[in-house]
């Protein structure tokens, strides 16, 4: 599952997807949780969500985005425990090399079918490279058209009036389209797990549930 050849592309490209990191049983465990989280986000006051281009309401729903914190003992589910049993923070430090490491935040992400949804082009780090820091996300439903800026491409920015490092975001490039040379689309398997550096330019997409 997880070689040597994982680490050589982080170094080369800034990316790396660990396929298949989840197994089926697990995966349907995740499944189930994650549901349960989304639906208790959607029918309590659970205060830390995030919404939808800041519009708050769909039709009658909260028209949420993401769920901060899910693995809160508040929505009674099993996140916490699964993610303990996995060996994703073992991957993390043979990546990185870290003995040691700390997450900032855990969100869950549920858009609706219907929402078609292109983010903002940014950072999550206000410098590149970004050595201290990376950013990961899990699969637990097939999605396609995470688009990122590779390492090797990042010299290209500059021919574009887009600043390599010192800034997480910029209103003249937010929701530019960039030239599909300069970028690469992510598809991401059920149970496959994406690592990135935080400094290197992303945008989210997501064209389904």
């Amino acid at each position: 599952m997880f070689n040597q050849n994982h680490i050589n592309q982080l170094k080369h490209k800034g990316y790396v997807i660990v396929k298949n990191f989840l197994n089926k049983d697990i995966l349907q465990k995740f499944l189930h949780n994650s549901q349960k989280v989304i639906d208790m986000g959607e029918k309590t006051d659970w205060p830390f969500i995030s919404v939808y281009n800041d519009y708050c309401h769909f039709g009658n729903k909260v028209n949420i985005f993401g769920i901060n914190y899910p693995l809160n003992a508040f929505f009674k589910s099993d996140l916490y425990k699964l993610f303990n049993e996995n060996e994703y923070s073992s991957i993390i430090k043979k990546l990185t090399g870290w003995e040691n490491f700390s997450t900032s935040l855990i969100r869950l992400h549920c858009f609706n079918q219907n929402y078609n949804y292109y983010g903002a082009w940014h950072r999550d780090d206000d410098n590149y490279p970004s050595p201290n820091s990376i950013q990961s996300v899990l699969y637990i439903k097939k999605e396609k058209g995470f688009r990122i800026v590779p390492k090797n491409k990042i010299s290209e920015l500059q021919h574009l009036n887009i600043k390599i490092s010192g800034e997480r975001t910029n209103a003249a490039y937010t929701n530019k389209e960039l030239p599909s040379s300069l970028y690469e689309k992510i598809e991401g398997s059920a149970g496959d797990l994406l690592f990135f550096e935080s400094g290197l330019l992303h945008q989210g997409v997501c064209k389904g549930n």
